[in-house]
């Protein structure tokens, strides 16, 4: 599913409610016909793994920004930062996956550029393993060979039975991501169509 349109349509919103970060100021989202806010949170939060456009980074290791203390092997994180492009940049550093991200606390502590937080931000969804990931403008901070590599492997996604939701501002990519777009303008539906 692509969700589309121009800023200040609803987009993030939209996400907020599905993952249960905002409750609905009237109305309900069903699932199987049961209202979300009766399932078991933790169940619940499990199904999503959200890379959104404004990328947290806390401080810590690289791994622990990734797996958010669950428990995942150094090959496990690997992967998942050799899937968004991020393992080569990574290996680069002296400790790896143990470097700590930012200065706070360690002045051996590397900062990563925005186009590396969004990397870093996609290999948390892939590490996570959910049923449904949802990508929140990935690209904002990306090169054309970085966008590319990055639709490469939400179409391999795709043809595995992944749940995908995009959303981006910029038609061409929801016309080269998605098979079904849902249109949003002023926080309401407009339409829907399949690409």
């Amino acid at each position: 599913l692509s969700l589309v349109g121009v800023n200040g349509a609803g987009k993030p919103t939209l996400v907020m409610l599905l993952c249960r970060f905002y409750e609905p100021d009237e109305g309900e989202i069903l699932v199987g016909g049961i209202p979300i806010k009766n399932l078991p949170f933790d169940d619940y939060y499990r199904i999503f793994g959200v890379a959104f456009q404004d990328s947290r980074i806390f401080t810590g290791t690289i791994a622990e920004n990734i797996t958010y203390g669950k428990e995942l092997s150094e090959s496990e994180v690997e992967r998942g930062l050799r899937i968004s492009g991020l393992l080569e940049k990574v290996n680069s550093f002296r400790n790896g996956v143990r470097t700590t991200l930012g200065r706070e606390f360690d002045e051996d502590g590397v900062d990563l550029s925005g186009g590396e937080k969004q990397k870093l931000s996609i290999s948390r969804v892939f590490c996570a393993n959910p049923e449904i990931m949802i990508f929140d403008e990935p690209t904002s901070a990306l090169t054309a060979r970085e966008i590319e590599d990055l639709f490469r492997i939400i179409h391999n996604l795709k043809e595995k039975g992944c749940g995908i939701v995009y959303i981006s501002h910029r038609l061409e990519e929801i016309m080269e991501i998605g098979d079904h777009v849902t249109i949003l303008r002023d926080g309401r539906y407009v339409a829907d169509a399949d690409v």
